[in-house]
């Protein structure tokens, strides 16, 4: 879902005036990214993996387009001054913190949990990741049969309360989300469920696991990290982490939640053991996202991701004192299906037709094309068009609206007027949007307008910002959804909680779609350890998707994000995580 930054796995966002895994410029909302489901996965992949090139963008700062870039005004230490406050502008306030309960993954959610919480991994602006040395001295991969990892932990690495991190939080944590316990709402196990065993190794800060299926992207375990406390307990794990953070272990802390303003606030952790944050608080504000880029004018929030809305856009490059960033991100936007069974869109021939009827391309041109020109329609969910592994899989989808009216003659809905019919019934769909969101609205119209032509009605839904995933999305209260998938740089592994198909939970496949043979290649892919065969699996995993007309993707989001000029070490980071120590203003 709409969510989007590395470090967790694929988050989902709405769309900011802006997550989450990609294009020219977008920061990864996927959340569900959102999230991601959410682990980030990774191993060898390397930067032609999964950061996008398909589209360029010339950033306003100057900074480059290529693969691997980064634009955030970076200033070392003594440039930036001590003290401040930053004001991160959301459109939900978090309320579920536990990054890997099922409705924790959401981008806005995600970006205040990696602030709080260990990330073993960092992502690099080429996509590769490496070891965060705030919590791990190493992490070492030995053996294929078995696999077993050796994490060597941070001696300083404490949680907020004191106590130390250590083997016993990991083996929480693998036990939690393995998904054997069902008490655990958690979103999809991305790999903990090929884990044998956690153990003690040399003393209680090193870790040995030990895997009893081969796990090629391993690294994307284990981050974000919660506490025993948390991961033991399963009423703990789902409800203990609602609107608080009680046990953190990040550079910043828990401040307090104020319902009336909106806001979360955190403030530098005196027990982090790390670089001291520069920044004196991390005010998370909700603000609607059709009035993001009206507050940043009026200098109530320090940043605003302007992702494919052309108006804020517009607006932000008439702000004096502001600055305009751009990187290419993983992130992409995408149309849902439900297809469960009961469903309209149930049909699997029905859902095809929708899909041939939409010209995608135009509306990467229209919406996204004024902030990223030359951005095209996208045709792969799990690799971006420039890099390595990219192919089109698109297959049966492909803009057609002839054949789109032939698919929808022979299931049935034949032409009465301006609309469709069957046995009476009119062929109206529902397409849920958040409020307050522009680009969805706007999004949703276009496509409203394009299946018209074809007799197909749209009543485009708008639903309470704050329920859309929980209420609509994740309950299947919806036949389309529109939101952006944020990517990681291990899109495999967690976009398999996406597209695998289990009939006793959910997790993140929310269209209720799916086969035996799209479980069966992302499990082969996600134990191959060779880069090439493992991304010839995906890609075969990929075009049964698209096949079964899971979704669509639209197209890349562009990672645009407009910042007083005076912000430092923050900006378009791409794929990159965020070092929130570094966030300050310039002396």
């Amino acid at each position: 879902m709409h969510s989007d930054r590395p470090g967790p796995p694929f988050a989902r966002r709405h769309d900011r005036p802006r997550r989450g895994l990609p294009p020219c410029g977008d920061r990864l909302s996927f959340r569900r990214f959102s999230q991601v489901n959410r682990r980030t996965w990774a191993v060898l992949l390397t930067a032609t993996a999964l950061a996008l090139s398909g589209c360029t963008s010339e950033p306003d700062s100057g900074a480059g387009s290529g693969l691997g870039q980064i634009d955030i005004n970076a200033k070392p230490a003594d440039q930036v001054g001590d003290g401040g406050e930053f004001v991160w502008p959301v459109t939900k306030i978090a309320t579920q913190l536990n990054h890997n309960q099922v409705l924790g993954a959401e981008r806005d959610f995600t970006d205040v949990q990696n602030a709080l919480l260990p990330r073993l991994f960092l992502t690099q602006p080429d996509a590769t990741l490496a070891v965060n040395k705030d919590y791990l001295e190493s992490a070492e991969s030995q053996g294929s049969s078995p696999q077993v990892i050796t994490y060597k932990i941070n001696p300083k690495a404490v949680w907020s309360d004191g106590t130390p991190i250590t083997w016993q939080d990991f083996d929480a944590q693998y036990k939690a989300l393995n998904t054997s316990n069902p008490a655990f709402s958690v979103s999809g196990a991305n790999g903990y469920d090929k884990i044998g065993k956690v153990e003690q190794g040399a003393s209680e800060r090193e870790v040995r696991v030990t895997f009893k299926q081969p796990f090629a992207e391993w690294r994307g375990l284990f981050g974000l990290l919660y506490p025993k406390s948390t991961n033991a307990d399963p009423n703990v794990f789902n409800t203990g982490w609602t609107e608080q953070a009680p046990t953190t272990g990040g550079p910043f802390k828990w401040a307090g939640r104020d319902g009336g303003a909106k806001t979360i606030t955190l403030v530098p952790n005196e027990k982090w053991w790390g670089e001291k944050p520069k920044l004196s608080k991390l005010i998370f504000r909700e603000v609607p996202a059709d009035q993001q880029a009206q507050e940043f004018a009026a200098g109530k929030v320090s940043f605003v991701d302007i992702g494919p809305n052309t108006e804020a856009y517009k607006q932000v490059q008439q702000v004096a004192g502001s600055a305009v960033r751009k990187a290419l991100s993983p992130s992409y936007r995408h149309m849902t299906f439900n297809g469960a069974p009961g469903a309209i869109l149930a049909d699997a021939k029905l859902r095809t037709a929708i899909a041939k009827a939409v010209d995608r391309d135009k509306l990467a041109q229209d919406l996204a094309g004024p902030v990223v020109p030359g951005t095209k329609a996208l045709n792969n969910h799990l690799f971006m068009p420039g890099t390595k592994y990219y192919k089109d899989n698109l297959g049966p989808l492909g803009f057609d609206r002839a054949a789109a009216e032939r698919l929808l003659d022979e299931a049935g809905w034949k032409r009465d007027g301006a609309v469709r019919k069957k046995d009476g019934k009119v062929l109206e769909l529902r397409d849920i949007v958040p409020a307050g969101v522009d680009t969805s609205a706007t999004e949703a119209k276009r496509i409203q307008q394009q299946l018209a032509e074809v007799g197909v009605r749209v009543n485009v839904a708008e639903v309470p910002a704050n329920a859309f995933f929980a209420e609509y999305v994740s309950a299947g209260n919806f036949d389309i959804a529109d939101f952006t998938w944020v990517g990681t740089p291990t899109p495999i592994s967690v976009m398999a909680g996406v597209y695998k198909m289990d009939p006793a939970a959910v997790k993140q496949n929310y269209g209720r779609i799916g086969n035996d043979q799209v479980n069966k290649l992302f499990d082969q892919a996600n134990a191959e350890f060779d880069d090439a065969k493992r991304a010839e699996l995906a890609n075969r995993a990929d075009a049964e998707v698209f096949a079964l007309a899971h979704s669509v993707p639209l197209y890349q989001r562009p990672n645009a994000i407009a910042e007083k000029s005076t912000v430092a070490n923050f900006g378009a980071f791409g794929i990159a995580s965020i070092d929130y120590t570094k966030i300050g203003f310039s002396k």
